[in-house]
């Protein structure tokens, strides 16, 4: 049995690449409650890929919601209290305050003809994060309920949420995340808006012969399903020789045109001879 055809029988690595990208799907509070749905997601996205690809992904919900309040605030005093009456550690709020003042707010006041405070306004964003969907519900009723900081309340505006997916596919090419479109798809009954990101940390485990990493010796040429093949590692290299390289069929040519020499030689004396025997 030639090294060929030893090289042939031994379990050969696919190339494998890793690929990192995030989705986020933004819905009502009530849809990422009762009809978000983490492993049918997982299901349908990996659909899309090779059959034996990996697919993982990471949910985090971000709900969030508006508070107005009739005052001046600052985040020192709003993300502590949020934090509080949603019984969730600070690190998991996040906000962003935008204050109206109040000459911008009399003017509108003045061209609606109404009467009001003189003072600045400011519109707080708050966002939760959890990546126990089972929290939902309870934080969209506490969220949701009037927010008293420094004894000004501030209404709250309806809940929605922000669920970002944290994906990563491992197959033997590097995988192209979804578009948009094809993520709303997978939500039929539910409303939906869609971002999807660039691809990030892409990582070969085992790098594909036909990466221009693998150079085969003299004489030697890759392989025709050298893309199937994988090396031994991210990078190919020497080592991979048989795995990713065969014969051209050049390399004995010189043996091989001598030795069909020979026979057509030997037919040429043999005539020469027949001739001058005559």
């Amino acid at each position: 049995m030639n090294q060929s055809n030893m090289t042939t029988m031994m379990p050969v690595p696919e190339p494998m690449a890793t690929v990192s990208f995030n989705v986020s799907v933004s819905m009502s509070a009530e849809d990422a409650i009762s009809n978000f749905n983490l492993t049918a997601y997982q299901m349908s996205l990996a659909a899309t890929y090779e059959p034996d690809a990996q697919v993982t992904v990471v949910a985090v919900f971000k709900m969030k919601v508006e508070y107005s309040f009739a005052g001046a605030v600052t985040e020192a005093a709003v993300k502590p209290q949020i934090a509080t009456v949603n019984s969730v550690s600070e690190s998991q709020v996040s906000v962003v305050i935008t204050a109206v003042p109040a000459s911008r707010r009399l003017e509108s006041l003045r061209r609606l003809d109404s009467h009001g405070s003189s003072s600045a306004t400011s519109t707080v964003a708050a966002e939760i994060a959890t990546e126990n969907q089972n929290q939902l519900e309870a934080l969209q009723t506490t969220m949701e309920q009037p927010l008293i900081v420094g004894g000004v309340t501030a209404a709250a505006s309806n809940a929605t949420v922000d669920v970002e997916l944290v994906t990563t596919v491992v197959q033997s090419t590097i995988a192209a995340p979804p578009s948009a479109a094809a993520v709303g798809g997978f939500f039929p009954n539910v409303e939906v808006v869609v971002e999807v990101s660039e691809a990030y940390g892409v990582v070969w485990t085992n790098m594909a012969c036909s990466d221009s990493s693998m150079s085969c010796n003299a004489g030697r040429q890759k392989r025709e399903n050298a893309a199937s093949l994988g090396c031994s590692d991210a990078e190919c290299g020497p080592t991979d020789e048989d795995t990713c390289c065969e014969s051209t069929g050049l390399a004995g040519g010189n043996s091989n045109a001598e030795t069909l020499s020979k026979p057509l030689a030997s037919i040429f004396v043999v005539f020469v001879s027949s001739f001058f025997l005559l």
